[in-house]
């Protein structure tokens, strides 16, 4: 399902690969690939299961790509679930955040956090870091950035 390329250091937790998974839309040959970058040893022993703890996002966003009959960008997506699931605890805001090895810092009213990279991976031009319930994105495009928390 995957190609593999390992390369690594014991020096920190992140393991790089190149996994590659694709989302298949109904409506057309043209799937939402997602490439997987990084994996955190401490949580994922491969891309499988770091696309799995996410399945959930990524199922919702394949199915309301599909119930539109186009293509969708993640972002859109994350901003119709975050204004229109009422009862959900949804939020998406715009922030400054840097990935290093398995740290996500960035500053939060006033305060700066140091968070856990559980691995990151590549999908509709964004670079999507994993942290818990929470996903960081940057568009690959604009370099805009994103903290996205899901409940």
């Amino acid at each position: 399902m995957g190609s593999h390329i390992y390369r690594s250091s014991d020096k920190h937790p992140m393991l790089e690969i190149f996994e590659i998974y694709f989302l298949p839309l109904d409506f057309t040959v043209e799937n939402y690939r997602i490439e997987v970058d990084t994996i955190n040893r401490e949580y994922f022993k491969d891309g499988v299961f770091l696309i799995n703890t996410y399945g959930l996002i990524l199922t919702d966003f394949y199915k309301f790509a599909n119930d539109k009959g186009k293509k969708i960008r993640f972002i859109d997506f994350l901003r119709h679930s975050v204004e229109n699931c009422y009862g959900v605890s949804d939020y998406l805001k715009s922030i400054n955040f840097t990935v290093e090895n398995e740290h996500i810092y960035f500053e939060r009213e006033g305060e700066k956090e140091d968070w856990i990279n559980m691995g990151d991976f590549f999908m509709d031009n964004y670079r999507i870091t994993c942290c818990g319930s929470y996903l960081f994105l940057t568009d690959m495009k604009s370099n805009e950035q994103y903290m996205y928390y899901g409940d």
